[in-house]
């Protein structure tokens, strides 16, 4: 429900900006968000987040309910719709159930917890490469197998931080990709190319 709700705000946003270089946006910061409550219409009341969360009610429920929206429609298949609609959306606060818990952490603290995240990984990396020149048991092969799947998660996280704009994040994680499996060509080339691009814009 989040990700139509992102959706929704896009699209909306490339309404307003039609005719303009910011009309046909692919993406937008997640501050714009905070910004919803405060563009106002002509009353003064409703917000452009009354608009998007109405919006999505309207499509969600003529989705649901395989009803076209014309001329038409009588009132009860629009009080159909729309009631559909909100079920749909009453489900946002469970997908959001953990962004309260999450604001009231301390971004530093965090930031700190996950670069000693990242440094005993890197020693775990190495442990698994003298294990492997050690050669093979029954338990030390099935502890090689968790901290490859373990380490190679990093690769999956760059490519979402790739995604989201993170690129300097994601140069880090592909490179503790490349920690454990150094010919891991996806990985070398993600990390090139976004060290070219980084290079490009600066």
């Amino acid at each position: 429900m989040f990700l139509k709700l992102l959706e929704a705000v896009l699209k909306t946003r490339n309404r307003m900006n039609i005719g303009t270089n910011r009309g046909d946006a692919e993406a937008f910061k997640l501050n714009t968000l905070l910004k919803l409550a405060d563009v106002k219409g002509a009353d003064g009341k409703t917000t452009l987040l009354h608009f998007v969360v109405q919006e999505i009610i309207r499509t969600e429920g003529v989705r649901l309910s395989s009803t076209n929206q014309t001329t038409s429609s009588t009132l009860m298949e629009d009080v159909k719709c729309r009631r559909l609609g909100l079920q749909v959306v009453s489900n946002l606060s469970s997908d959001l159930s953990n962004v309260k818990r999450a604001a009231t952490m301390d971004s530093e603290v965090l930031s700190n917890d996950v670069l000693k995240l990242s440094k005993g990984t890197t020693n775990l990396a190495e442990v698994v490469q003298l294990i492997e020149k050690a050669g093979f048991d029954e338990s030390s092969q099935k502890f090689t197998e968790s901290m490859n799947n373990f380490i190679r998660r990093y690769f999956h996280r760059g490519t979402a931080r790739e995604m989201l704009g993170y690129h300097k994040e994601a140069i880090d994680d592909f490179k503790y990709a490349l920690v454990l499996e150094p010919t891991n060509k996806r990985a070398a080339s993600a990390a090139e190319r976004l060290r070219n691009l980084i290079l490009k814009k600066s």
